[in-house]
């Protein structure tokens, strides 16, 4: 059964008979999960779910550049796709469409939930990571850069505050050049690179993920994803080849006006 803007959503559910799944269509995000699931989250507003869905999307759809200016730049008109899926297995996105196992979908069909749901949040950013500056080791890193974005958009404290993240960072960024494996990091090595790529938005502000977005959409086919994002966003900490680091050279870039391995990411905002 589907669901109608406007309609009586406990009617539509209680009149129901031999459907397998509801749905909840938005302007940019299809919900579909179990009957049973839906009728246990009846007393939840479907039209401020959608909204708050709606909210979610435009946050990260926002930082990764879709601001319409350009074609190149337009958001997508189809709909993400936000499934309910089998018990006890991991959420997990893939070519537009989200899957969240049935034991936690509560949290994808509470609208207050889903302000506070990281998980949800990292799943959608998915949709977002672009491959010019996607590797192995980063895949499950920079998608929380959209999370983040949400946190932000939230007025939460930076998620990066916690576990003892900015201490891991700082001893980190002063181990000896050589010895330095930013790919190899294990345990809290999630977040210590995410907070790296966060010392990026808070060196060269808001607008920086954004346009990296939108240059990578221009670029073509990238090559190495390390090397691109190396020459384009400055980014440290990376195994440098010497043509990248003659090309950066070439670039004859001021310093910035901060280190940005100094900037606290306890104070993002």
């Amino acid at each position: 059964m589907g669901h109608t803007p406007g309609a009586d959503w406990r009617s539509q559910l209680a009149a129901a008979k031999d459907v397998p799944v509801a749905q909840l269509v938005g302007e940019h995000v299809v919900l579909t999960v179990h009957l049973d699931s839906a009728r246990r989250n009846e007393g939840q507003d479907p039209e401020a779910l959608l909204r708050t869905y709606e909210r979610v999307l435009a946050v990260e759809d926002a930082l990764s550049g879709l601001d319409g200016k350009d074609p190149r730049d337009r958001r997508s008109p189809l709909r993400y796709f936000v499934s309910e899926a089998k018990a006890g297995i991991n959420p997990n996105a893939y070519t537009d469409r989200v899957a969240y196992p049935s034991d936690s979908i509560d949290e994808a069909l509470n609208a207050e939930q889903l302000m506070k749901s990281w998980g949800i949040w990292h799943e959608l950013g998915h949709m977002h990571q672009q491959s010019s500056w996607l590797w192995e080791s980063v895949d499950e890193v920079t998608v929380n850069l959209y999370s983040l974005a949400v946190q932000r958009d939230a007025g939460r404290p930076t998620r990066l505050a916690d576990d003892g993240t900015p201490g891991v960072v700082r001893k980190y960024l002063a181990t000896a050049a050589g010895k330095k494996d930013f790919n190899g990091m294990g345990g809290d090595g999630f977040f210590v690179r995410l907070a790296m790529f966060e010392q990026l938005r808070l060196a060269f502000g808001d607008r920086f993920y954004p346009e990296l977005h939108k240059l990578a959409r221009r670029s073509g086919k990238a090559g190495d994803p390390q090397q691109y994002l190396v020459l384009n966003a400055s980014r440290w900490g990376l195994t440098v080849t010497p043509e990248t680091r003659a090309a950066v050279a070439a670039l004859a870039l001021p310093d910035p006006d901060r280190d940005p391995t100094t900037l606290d990411i306890t104070k993002a905002s």
